[in-house]
C-alpha cells in the first residue's frame, strides 16, 4: 500500500528543492547555481570566488614595487663578508619574490653566495646557498615568497666572490607580517651545509664549501 505524501507549504518544497540539488548536482554545479562565496581576511579585504570555482584576485599594485641591490667586491678566495641590506621598509612589511645573484669574478676555484632573512647572516635563518667555478647570473624565484616584517631586511654571506644581489619583491600592510617567514631555509647551522648548488661545470662542491665564514 503506497503511503501518502505529507502535504508542504511552498517554502518546505523550496528547501526540498535545495537538498535534492546539493545531492544530486556537482559541487560546480551548486556553486554556480547559488552564486558568488566571498571570503575575508584578517585586514578586512574582501576576495571574491568566481561562479566558475576560482579565487578572483589582483596582483600588486606598481607602487608597492620594491627593488634593491647589496654585494662584495672580494679579491681573493680566501676572503668572506657578511654584507647586511638597509631596512627595507619602516612602516611596512615587504614580501620577496625573486633575488638575481650576478658573480661577476670568481678570483679562486670556488665561490659561495648564502642569502639569510634578518640581518647579521644568522646561520638559522639561511633561506638558500649558490655556489660560482665561473661568473654567472642565477634568478631565483621565491613562491609564495619570503615575508620580511616592519623594518626588516635581508643579509648575504659572500666566500670568495665579487658579487651582486639583487631582490624584487612588494609592500603590504605592516599588521600582515608580525614576523619573519624563516621557512624555506636550507640549512639550520654552519656545520649542517652538507652540499651547494654549482652554477657552472664542473658540478660536484669540494668539501671546502661547507665552511660558513663569518
Amino acid at each position: 500500500m503506497m503511503k501518502r505524501l505529507i502535504p508542504l507549504s511552498r517554502s518546505g518544497w523550496f528547501l526540498a528543492g535545495v537538498l535534492v540539488a546539493l545531492v544530486v548536482l556537482p559541487a560546480g554545479a551548486v556553486a554556480a547555481t547559488i552564486g558568488v562565496t566571498e571570503l575575508a581576511g584578517s585586514n578586512g579585504q574582501r576576495a571574491d570566488v568566481t561562479q566558475a570555482g576560482q579565487l578572483d584576485a589582483t596582483e600588486a599594485p606598481p607602487s608597492s614595487f620594491v627593488t634593491r641591490l647589496g654585494g662584495a667586491d672580494l679579491t681573493s678566495a680566501s676572503q668572506s663578508e657578511c654584507v647586511t641590506f638597509p631596512v627595507i621598509s619602516s612602516t611596512k612589511a615587504v614580501v620577496i619574490r625573486q633575488f638575481t645573484v650576478t658573480a661577476y669574478g670568481v678570483p679562486g676555484t670556488l665561490g659561495s653566495v648564502l642569502l639569510y632573512e634578518g640581518p647579521a647572516c644568522q646561520p638559522s635563518d639561511v633561506i638558500d646557498q649558490l655556489s660560482y667555478t665561473t661568473p654567472g647570473i642565477t634568478s631565483l624565484p621565491i613562491d609564495p615568497g619570503v615575508a620580511l616584517p616592519e623594518g626588516g631586511t635581508i643579509s648575504v654571506n659572500v666566500l670568495g666572490l665579487g658579487v651582486l644581489v639583487a631582490f624584487f619583491g612588494y609592500t603590504v600592510p605592516a599588521g600582515d607580517v608580525p614576523a619573519y617567514t624563516s621557512t624555506g631555509a636550507l640549512i639550520t647551522a654552519a656545520a649542517a651545509i652538507p652540499a651547494c648548488r654549482v652554477i657552472a661545470r664542473p658540478s660536484r662542491c669540494p668539501a671546502t664549501t661547507a665552511r660558513l665564514a663569518r
